[in-house]
């Protein structure tokens, strides 16, 4: 209860907006460029890329040009002197739509081990994780408030990543996304806080993978 109300805090007092999951696809106008690929549409504007959601992605932001080191559901793997392992992946349930979102969202949760093997103490959080790709379309997905309360109500035996770990610490936690609800395929990266490290490890989630969250 301690980490989700300060992460609830955290989000409260920067009001921050996050957009998860994907609209109607939108048409290219104007004189921008569309690019292609098997099933959605991308516009170029002077920012960045525009997605059928009208968000921008920046050309750094882009899953291509970010340096990305391949993961495995349930194997442990190693970032910038930081062991993590997601060990299953939950439905957290439904987000209607409503006034902010007109499409029903999905809590998908990650259940993570994370030990920090360095010599100085690493933050752990759920920022540390952001969703690249949905079925192939470029986003930026976060934690946001209504995925960590929908999150709340599901899982009660363990708390979301919010910890500072001493070195040879570990801890077990969770990090939730809310997503559209008919996703087929997430492209998750992870990339440690504080570090120097560019690279991200990045994990491919399918539909399969997911799992009822067990309730305790």
């Amino acid at each position: 209860m301690k980490n989700i109300k300060m992460l609830l805090a955290v989000l409260s007092s920067a009001t921050l907006v996050f957009a998860g999951g994907c609209g109607e696809k939108q048409g290219s106008t104007g004189n921008n460029i569309v690019y292609y690929d098997s099933s959605n549409s991308y516009s170029q504007s002077a920012e960045g890329v525009e997605n059928s959601r009208g968000e921008i992605i920046r050309e750094e932001e882009k899953p291509e040009n970010i340096p990305t080191i391949p993961a495995n559901i349930g194997e442990k793997s190693e970032i910038a002197g930081m062991d993590l392992k997601i060990t299953n992946v939950y439905d957290a349930g439904i987000i209607e739509a409503d006034d902010t979102a007109n499409y029903d969202k999905q809590v998908v949760v990650l259940v993570c081990e994370v030990t920090n093997n360095t010599d100085t103490e690493q933050l752990v959080n759920v920022f540390d994780f952001k969703v690249k790709l949905i079925d192939g379309e470029y986003t930026d997905i976060i934690t946001d408030l209504s995925a960590l309360t929908q999150a709340q109500k599901e899982i009660s035996n363990m708390e979301s990543l919010n910890v500072t770990l001493q070195p040879g610490e570990a801890v077990t936690g969770y990090a939730p996304f809310a997503v559209y609800s008919r996703w087929e395929s997430l492209s998750v990266y992870y990339q440690p806080s504080k570090t120097d490290s560019e690279e991200v490890l990045a994990f491919e989630i399918t539909k399969d993978m997911v799992e009822a969250t067990p309730h305790n």
